[in-house]
């Protein structure tokens, strides 16, 4: 069995406890594996700010680029273009990591974190996004700094070259996912650029986080940028498909990039982070919704899995349902998959939820992208899935996190008799008050201490059962070290500063997380 630790990410945004009824099912309560670590993680444009800082949003001043191009990217651009679908607010300043970097760490340190995953904004190292558009060195010296800083602290970097953030050129020349082989080689160089700089001391690299939401939630139902959905043009009943085949063929690029020219002198890690709930029969007595459920998980996790992992074809379900709207690997493209599936050295996971599927009654949309089901927290018997949160999606369910990973067993390589590493990010928010800095800027805020046992209590229920015997794991607690800025749907907030009260909470929490 591999000695290798895997890396557990797991979202954890506590507040003050939201009780409903009828969750009193006692759930095992293991302990947490020897060698169990705690980490944070964000993404780029969530924290950053400095969005005209340094050659990143403004007019340029890089040498060799024309002087009325301004370096944006997709998510700039469109909570400015469309503040209905942002509730007006954006993450020009966010948590103002750019500027606050070293306090940020150090208060990452205080807080005990052992691993810190962030995401590099490829506008910000390369602000045209092109493979022949120039760097910019001052963005570089970011992430160096970012780096150097962490490690300085005793904390691991790993990094993750694309959480949502695409250059907003390389959208306007050529549709940025939609063209597949333009965006493989621009991604390619882009890679290339940070295994070179920054691949000596990172160690662990995620190539894509979280692929379906970029697919549905950005080029279908137009909640996320860039904005594509039917109501702007898009053609929903393939352009998902299209967009999730490109970031496959992309991620294989780069794993086999990265293992062939990289691996051998930088001895680090590489893969992807998938995301999904897992899915329960509406009705276990039918096989019609023993069907959906299966057919969801193909269509949120298979979708992915099976040409990552497996290195095989989209799912039969899916192939089944979708037909021409689905495109095809050809031979290269099959091999391609074949090839790099075992050098993805752990399954990347983001599980947050657990939700009861149901055969959907009536006819399909043309374009219908969920396998003709219907997703509920209720079952036939009035049942809920579990506890209410602070979002209306999310409810703890630790049963299904556990089913989750072994379903597939696409954490297991079949090519030796090793378990691969995971990387995953749970979660569970409760929105504990609402403050307001100024008048003008709106922040939710998550109180961390609030009840910091059920923060341990919530990691011990999920963590499965085999995990304990086989595999030394770490994890991270925290999505956000602190405010930061939140995608469409949920709760966004655009927060300057840390409310003094919540700073206090962090330091208690340090201590007690720490005895804990």
């Amino acid at each position: 069995m591999s000695k290798e630790a895997s890396m557990f990410l797991a979202n954890d945004l506590v507040g003050t406890a939201n009780q409903t009824t009828n969750h009193d099912q006692p759930v095992e309560d293991l302990p947490l594996p020897l060698g169990f670590a705690w980490g944070t993680a964000t993404a780029a444009y969530q924290v950053e700010g400095g969005v005209s800082q340094d050659g990143k949003g403004k007019l340029s001043d890089i040498k060799g680029e024309p002087s009325n191009i301004q370096h944006k990217s997709i998510w700039d651009t469109y909570t400015h273009l469309e503040p209905s679908r942002t509730n007006n607010e954006n993450a020009d300043t966010a948590c103002d990591h750019y500027n606050r970097m070293p306090e940020d760490v150090k208060l990452m340190k205080s807080l005990g974190v052992d691993a810190y995953r962030f995401s590099i904004a490829w506008s910000r190292i390369i602000p045209l996004g092109g493979r022949n558009d120039p760097v910019n060195e001052k963005g570089i010296r970011f992430y160096n700094n970012l780096i150097d800083n962490l490690l300085a602290h005793g904390i691991e970097p790993v990094a993750t070259l694309y959480h949502w953030d695409l250059p907003q050129t390389i959208y306007d020349r050529y549709g940025g996912f939609l063209n597949t082989e333009e965006f493989r080689a621009d991604f390619a160089r882009y890679s290339r650029l940070c295994f070179s700089l920054f691949g000596d001391r990172v160690k662990k690299w995620i190539t894509f986080n979280e692929p379906y939401i970029i697919s549905i939630f950005a080029h279908f139902n137009g909640t996320l940028a860039p904005g594509r959905c039917a109501e702007t043009g898009a053609d929903t009943k393939t352009e998902p498909w299209r967009v999730g085949h490109t970031i496959i063929l992309a991620h294989a690029d780069i794993v086999q990039m990265y293992v062939e020219e990289f691996q051998p002198s930088q001895n680090c890690t590489i893969s992807i982070v998938l995301n999904g709930h897992y899915y329960e029969p509406y009705d276990a007595d039918s096989k019609a919704d023993c069907d959906a459920a299966q057919r969801r998980l193909e269509f949120y996790i298979g979708w992915f899995g099976d040409p990552v992992f497996l290195g095989k074809d989209y799912p039969p379900a899916m192939r089944a349902y979708l037909g021409q709207r689905l495109p095809d690997f050809p031979p290269a493209e099959r091999d391609l998959l074949r090839c790099t599936a075992p050098m993805n050295a752990f399954y990347g996971m983001n599980h947050y939820s657990t939700k009861y599927a149901r055969a959907f009654q009536g006819e399909p949309a043309e374009d219908d992208w969920t396998g003709n089901i219907e997703e509920s927290s209720i079952n036939s018997q009035g049942q809920e899935i579990g506890p209410v949160s602070g979002v209306y999606w999310l409810r703890t369910a630790p049963e299904g996190f556990r089913k989750l990973m072994s379903w597939k067993l696409y954490q297991s390589d079949e090519h030796s008799d090793e378990r691969m590493v995971r990387a995953i990010d749970m979660g569970w928010f409760i929105l504990s008050k609402y403050y307001r800095l100024t008048d003008e800027v709106p922040v939710y805020a998550a109180a961390l201490l609030l009840d910091p046992r059920k923060r341990i209590a919530y990691i011990k229920q999920n963590w499965p059962k085999e995990w304990h015997e086989d595999t030394i794991a770490s994890a991270t607690a925290f999505w956000q070290k602190e405010f930061n800025y939140e995608q469409p749907s949920d709760h966004p907030s655009t927060p300057t500063s840390m409310p003094p009260p919540l700073a206090k909470k962090l330091n208690q929490l340090a201590i007690l997380s720490k005895k804990l």
